[in-house]
């Protein structure tokens, strides 16, 4: 049996470490081991030895769409490095950083002169959602550099370049109020339109369902502010913020976000509700707005560690599961059945920083995946070179003091 959660407390979760239930040598039984930081980080280091030229293929490709995954590996480096200090992740981490910036190519839209991944879309355009879920990773780096004095003593020039390249990239070629693809010259904000919002904040008023690239920029401006603070980035936050609240409801504690609003599609969703996977960016959203003071406070972080911990997992220690859908539904979605959907590394990992519970369940899963052997499909899905680094690095963060 686990420890509860005032003998947690008493063994310094948050500072000193966590307990992880696995087997005895020989036995099979069940035998608590203490999993610390460092175990953690030496992990994310072995995976970064194992993957590194992997990585740096995806990177070497200078597509977009391959790039939505690689920002997975981004952001467990990213995760480890805030939260050891360890200049051999971050220089790692910088590396890639400034490889993967390197290989965009130049975009001309009304007379200006944009750095962008390809290819372009079929409207001349970069590729929104590839290109937002990747350039999210690097504004993250530069928020880290910037908080860190001798990671900004070191890197502070990259992190320079990192907030000049997501500037023009996203928020000037997009949102420019002027110029940008959403402009809105007579407007009464610092930025331009927010498409996926409601009229009453800058937006179009069209979208009855939250657009996951609306929480792909919400937290890329959570993360700018906090390395700039720039008022201009805070404006966008916000803005998304207060725009996500609106599409949630409380189910016994837990946050749940458009229930019965998804489209029911034969071969795609089919509970009417979002799916884990894909929600994941929601979970990474409210953390980053919180911890960079906008909007959201612990209650609401609490309430989203509840919806993982309450109705995606199955409640079982010994054979983590979660469901396909964040109101704890289990139907398949797309061509996944159930429990197949139930990928937690991209987002809703970073809950276990403010929650003992999903912390435990989240070193319970990592510690199976590390076994090995037979995986139920939820831990399958969630023990690939992404999830590894992910989870090694996020499980080191949510300990950190």
């Amino acid at each position: 049996m686990f420890a509860g959660k005032s003998q947690l407390q008493k063994l310094g979760f948050l500072s000193m470490g966590f307990l992880v239930q696995s087997p005895s040598p020989g036995q099979g039984a069940p035998r608590i081991v203490i999993a610390q930081p460092a175990d953690y980080l030496a992990d994310l280091k072995a995976c970064l030895v194992q993957y590194h030229d992997a990585i740096a293929r995806e990177i070497g490709t200078g597509d977009a769409a391959v790039y939505y995954a690689t920002s997975y590996y981004l952001h467990g480096l990213a995760a480890g490095a805030e939260a050891s200090g360890d200049f051999a992740v971050m220089d790692a981490l910088a590396g890639f950083v400034r490889q993967i910036m390197a290989q965009a190519r130049p975009l001309v839209r009304n007379g200006v002169t944009y750095q962008e991944w390809g290819p372009w879309d079929q409207n001349g355009n970069p590729q929104q959602l590839n290109t937002f879920q990747a350039t999210g990773a690097l504004a993250r780096t530069a928020a880290i550099i910037k908080a860190r004095p001798a990671f900004k003593a070191r890197y502070g020039a990259l992190a320079d370049q990192i907030v000049a390249f997501v500037d023009q990239s996203i928020f000037r070629y997009w949102f420019d109020k002027v110029s940008g693809v959403y402009r809105d010259p007579a407007g009464a904000r610092r930025g331009g339109q927010i498409p996926w919002l409601p009229v009453a904040l800058g937006g179009w008023g069209e979208y009855p369902v939250w657009n996951d690239k609306c929480s792909h920029l919400g937290m890329m401006a959570a993360w700018m502010y906090q390395a700039t603070g720039n008022p201009l980035y805070l404006e966008y936050a916000s803005r998304v913020a207060m725009g996500f609240r609106a599409h949630v409801a409380l189910q016994n504690g837990s946050w749940i976000w458009d229930k019965g609003a998804v489209p029911v599609r034969p071969g795609d969703n089919l509970a009417g509700s979002p799916d884990t996977s894909h929600a994941n960016r929601e979970a990474m959203m409210v953390v980053a707005m919180y911890e960079a003071g906008i909007e959201f406070r612990l209650p609401d972080v609490q309430a989203v560690a509840s919806t993982f911990t309450h109705l995606i997992w199955n409640h079982s220690e010994a054979d983590p599961r979660f469901n396909n859908y964040i109101d704890g539904g289990n139907l398949a979605f797309a061509s996944h059945q159930p429990w197949e959907n139930g990928n937690i590394y991209l987002g809703w990992d970073m809950v276990g920083r403010y929650s003992a519970e999903a912390q435990r369940v989240l070193a319970l899963s990592y510690q199976a995946m590390k076994a090995g052997g037979s995986l139920n499909p939820s831990l399958a899905n969630n023990a690939t070179s992404y999830g590894r680094v992910m989870l090694s690095g996020t499980l080191a963060r949510n300990m950190a003091p």
